[in-house]
């Protein structure tokens, strides 16, 4: 039997579904509102009962997941796959077999020259590769006394020195607005990221394909902003951290790949006990310590990218004694580590590979577009995680 999903409902209601779709890379199509050419397996959302009861008959050679919500759920998609007695088969989530990748995030507001320079060290130590999202004014090192715009010279350009020798050590440099400022307007957010652009070209010789959001605001003219600049990716979700994928913008799918991080940062206990010299209380660094720590073991458990954040003028006054056992733990359980670049290429290319896979007997034959790439086979309890070329044959007894 070939395993294929078919997704079924208003566009604005199986966008969950449709984002866990394209996560997962199985097999499977959009049919819209028509309740007609069902598959092996068929996710019916937003649709009242006395519409669909008559495809909710006993059909072995079919499933029906009925949501009144637009709740995606994994686990009721391999549930289905296992009802069908169909293997649930998806490309792996990373260039290599392993559980997780570790994702390094820092916002250089203004170069905070001390915390910047701590930051570097402890990443040369362990090897570690980050993504340095750059402002280039400056002017939120005087925000209260100057607020916005009132810099006739930014400072950035001033003090390039510290992130030229970051760059030479193959991290990446990415956009973080000419102002440390999103607007409400579309215009004035376009030309805050293209001016940026300009900057980290001419300082750095280097084309950005990156930008986070300054403060990690957002608005809809931002978001349409960051499309039109035809960047490679954005890191605006402050979540629970996941994997990457294309937010839509009024039902429209965005270009632009979106790479969320943890919402836990250095930034959260900003305001709690400010001191002078902006330094986070060393009571505070301890819990945000073990929380990256638990957020490291979580993620690795649920097979998740880890992206933390962090700050030159914040924890970089510490950053060699509160990264030491955080990077530890990433060497410890061998998580490969990647620029959000480098992971954002790989994720895109992986999205354009397409496969499709039946089973007959006891053997699974898998066809994919793109080659050689990894899959993971659930079937029967186990997890297999196998390297799949053009057309690839599995005994799913052994």
């Amino acid at each position: 039997m070939e395993a294929y999903v078919s997704l079924f409902g208003e566009k604005e209601r199986i966008l969950s579904w449709l984002r866990l779709l394209e996560q997962e890379k199985i097999p499977f199509g959009y049919k819209g509102e028509n309740l007609n050419n069902f598959s092996s397996i068929n996710i019916l959302i937003g649709f009242p009962r006395r519409k669909i009861k008559n495809f909710l008959k006993d059909d072995k050679n079919k499933v029906y997941i009925v949501e009144s919500n637009s709740a995606s759920s994994r686990e009721k998609l391999i549930e289905a796959f296992r009802s069908l007695d169909l293997p649930y088969v998806h490309l792996w989530y990373y260039p290599v077999n392993c559980s997780s990748v570790f994702l390094f995030r820092v916002d250089v507001d203004y170069i905070y020259l001390k915390g910047l320079e701590n930051i570097f060290e402890v990443t040369k130590k362990f090897n570690i590769k980050g993504t340095y999202f750059v402002n280039i004014s400056g002017e939120e090192e005087f925000d209260e006394k100057i607020s916005h715009f009132k810099l006739k010279t930014p400072t950035t350009p001033k003090r390039k020195e510290i992130l030229q020798k970051i760059l030479s050590k193959n991290n990446e440099i990415a956009n973080h607005g000419y102002w440390h400022y999103v607007f409400k307007e579309f215009e004035k957010n376009y030309q805050n990221i293209k001016i940026c652009n300009l900057f980290l070209r001419k300082l750095f010789n280097t084309e950005n394909r990156g930008f986070a959001a300054p403060g990690g605001e957002m608005n809809n003219s931002l978001m349409r902003a960051i499309d039109q600049t035809k960047l490679l990716y954005s890191s605006n979700e402050l979540s629970e951290g996941g994997f990457p994928y294309f937010p839509y913008i009024q039902n429209k799918k965005s270009k632009t790949l979106e790479i969320p991080v943890y919402y836990l940062c250095d930034a959260s206990f900003e305001s709690l006990e400010k001191k002078p010299d902006w330094s986070i209380p060393l009571y505070y660094q301890d819990i945000l310590r073990n929380f990256y720590l638990e957020y490291i073991k979580k993620q690795v458990n649920n097979n998740k990218p880890i992206g933390i954040l962090s700050h030159p003028h914040l924890i970089g006054q510490v950053a060699k004694d509160f990264f030491n056992p955080i990077f530890k733990e990433i060497k410890r359980l061998k998580i490969p580590n990647y620029t959000l670049e480098q992971f954002a290429s790989w994720w895109k290319q992986r999205g354009k590979t397409n496969i499709s896979y039946r089973k007959v007997r006891e053997q699974l034959i898998i066809q994919s577009s793109r080659y050689p790439i990894l899959a993971e086979v659930i079937y029967e309890g186990r997890k297999s995680i196998f390297k799949i070329s053009k057309r690839s044959i599995i005994n799913l007894k052994n």
